[in-house]
């Protein structure tokens, strides 16, 4: 018989935990009226203000490229054979930043896009966050002692 799986909230400083462990992620923005996801290279940075921020490089005028527009940006990871893992949603406003208006603070934290010719920065200001993950209740053990009876 399977164990199920529980679902529990996760703290916004876990949720930064673990938007911080990857750098692949999908962008959400909404285009003909309908939600769309994108994968990105990402980064996740505090500005100097402490406000939390998930920059990116994207093409100009591409999909992605909506500054002033609400957006939210999701990460996660599963085990499959197990049926656990996590989720993270950030969500905020999205930004341009033009050369002449860069904080000081973006070049140090170049994500690399992996495809070329994304040479737009922009960056989702994070307003919110929230988080769940997977677990098996009462996981003391990482092996089924039946399996050795």
């Amino acid at each position: 018989m399977e164990t199920p799986t529980e679902i529990v909230a996760l703290t916004d400083d876990e949720c930064i935990q673990l938007i911080g462990t990857h750098s692949v992620g999908r962008i959400c923005v909404v285009q003909g009226g309908f939600p769309l996801a994108f994968p990105v290279n990402y980064r996740m940075v505090f500005t100097p203000g402490g406000a939390m921020s998930v920059i990116m490089r994207v093409r100009r005028d591409g999909s992605i490229d909506q500054p002033g527009s609400m957006a939210s940006f999701e990460i996660d990871e599963f085990d499959l054979c197990q049926q656990i893992g996590w989720s993270v949603i950030a969500r905020g406003v999205l930004h341009r930043v033009d050369d002449e208006n860069a904080p000081p603070w973006l070049h140090e934290w170049d994500p690399r896009p992996w495809v070329i010719e994304r040479d737009t920065w922009i960056y989702l200001e994070v307003t919110a966050l929230s988080g769940r993950q997977l677990v098996e209740p009462n996981a003391a053990w990482s092996f089924e002692v039946r399996g050795y009876l």
